[in-house]
């Protein structure tokens, strides 16, 4: 995916809304990405226009997994290098067979593959999922994303925020078909296909 596609600011005003809508949940603080690489919370309201500096490429920004209830509409599993990006993509493989939908996205060192979830879950229940899955497919050494059962102090765990421009690599990362294909062409597509993404089944989550 490239580093910066031109986007008019009307075309940027659906994608912003659905980046807005599947990955952010709570909207009272937000973390942002430092030219390190690290993110730090900026303990003030997150605004539509920063979700467009994203898209833009000007900032960049965190999303985090558990709102202020402890509850989350998503879960991660992250993983750092280049074996664990291609264990990542076998995974989502199987689980297309097993009709558990899954979505992966490159990411700096890895990938993230991302599950979303039909209504907002404790951060207990997501976690004995993403548990259950790393112990089935023996994925040790990934790691799961929200790290809390719930939330104690502070917000809790973050991930980046899709489509953003990694301070670090200088890069945006896409989402992919389990065959490695992207998910469509362009950001715009493929938030448009993440618009309603499919959800894990209900008979996983009681296993």
């Amino acid at each position: 995916m490239s580093r910066q596609e031109t986007l008019t600011s009307r075309e940027l005003a659906e994608p912003v809304g659905v980046l807005i809508d599947r990955f952010i949940q709570r909207f009272d603080k937000y973390p942002r990405q430092a030219d390190n690489g690290s993110y730090f919370t900026v303990e003030k309201p997150l605004s539509r226009r920063l979700v467009y500096a994203h898209l833009r490429g000007s900032v960049t920004l965190g999303t985090y997994l558990l709102d202020e209830n402890s509850r989350g509409r998503f879960m991660v599993l992250d993983g750092d290098d280049g074996p664990d990006r291609r264990r990542l993509l076998a995974l989502t493989q199987v689980l297309e067979e097993m009709e558990c939908p899954s979505y992966y996205e490159d990411s700096r060192r890895g990938g993230h593959l991302w599950f979303f979830f039909e209504e907002p879950m404790p951060g207990e229940e997501i976690r004995r999922f993403g548990k259950g899955l790393i112990g089935y497919f023996n994925l040790a050494g990934m790691e799961l994303y929200p790290k809390q059962d719930r939330l104690q102090t502070g917000p809790g765990s973050l991930i980046r925020l899709p489509f953003g421009i990694h301070k670090k690599s200088g890069r945006r990362y896409g989402f992919y078909t389990p065959s490695g294909e992207p998910l469509a062409p362009t950001i715009r597509e493929q938030l448009q296909v993440l618009k309603a993404p499919q959800t894990v089944p209900e008979r996983f989550l009681e296993l």
